[in-house]
């Protein structure tokens, strides 16, 4: 039979050494969770990369069709997918001022028209605040950059537009697409859908 004192010691000894293993194994687990958080962004980056490379494709296979506005662009115009001399992504830096990147940038081979692109392949909608970033920040700075006459912006977000978003868009022009528009547009143009597992 265990005396007071020596009963007391095991009790604190087997607290201790269950507090140390749970705290050992929280540790841990935060570890993992925080690498596998880490390992998830940077796969989802390449997905957007992925779906940058097939907008880009498909660019490169426009022919100055003529194609409905509603059906692909979220406008009501009929929207010219001008044959291009080249297209690309690129990070731009005007002089005196920070690099920005540019995710979809195609440049016409004929009247100095560039399409200036923001692809999001997210699983929420894209708000207000993303939107003028793009159209404020990185499409000021194509325009700069290659003083061309005309710029269409075009922003694509896998998951759609918060309502101030596409409002937003709307009242200046800015061409947008969701997957399910991009899809068909991919199509037209005899590229093969986004994978549904990207």
């Amino acid at each position: 039979m265990l005396s007071t004192r020596q009963h007391v010691r095991q009790c604190v000894c087997r607290n201790v050494h269950t507090t140390y293993k749970q705290g050992l194994l929280q540790s841990v687990e935060a570890e993992k969770l925080g690498r596998y958080k880490k390992k998830a962004k940077q796969f989802d980056w390449f997905k957007g990369i992925a779906v940058q490379i097939y907008i880009l494709y498909m660019m490169s296979k426009w022919d100055n069709r003529e194609v409905d506005g509603n059906k692909y662009f979220g406008t009501d115009r009929k929207i010219v997918l001008p044959k291009f001399r080249w297209v690309d992504n690129r990070n731009l830096k005007p002089e005196s001022e920070k690099e920005v990147e540019i995710d979809i940038l195609g440049v016409d081979a004929g009247v100095d028209v560039q399409w200036l692109g923001e692809c999001k392949y997210w699983k929420d909608k894209v708000g207000l605040r993303v939107v003028k970033e793009f159209a404020e920040e990185r499409a000021e700075t194509g325009r700069k950059v290659y003083n061309l006459e005309t710029t269409v912006l075009w922003f694509f977000s896998r998951m759609g537009f918060s309502k101030n978003a596409e409002a937003y868009m709307k009242e200046r022009g800015i061409l947008h697409t969701d997957e399910e528009e991009l899809n068909s547009l991919l199509e037209s143009f005899g590229v093969s859908r986004l994978p549904k597992d990207l």
